[in-house]
């Protein structure tokens, strides 16, 4: 039925959003992290 599809594809959609909201944050931190680094060695 095409309103079990939609369903499903509402929450796959939603399952990926969560995934890449996770991958940004992740690649945030790591930018922070190279950050912090490199600003450490300029004290240094």
């Amino acid at each position: 039925s095409a309103a079990a599809e939609a369903a499903q594809d509402g929450t796959s959609r939603e399952e990926k959003g969560k995934k890449n909201k996770k991958k940004k944050k992740r690649k945030e931190k790591k930018r922070k992290g190279e950050k912090e680094k490199k600003r450490k060695e300029l004290e240094n």
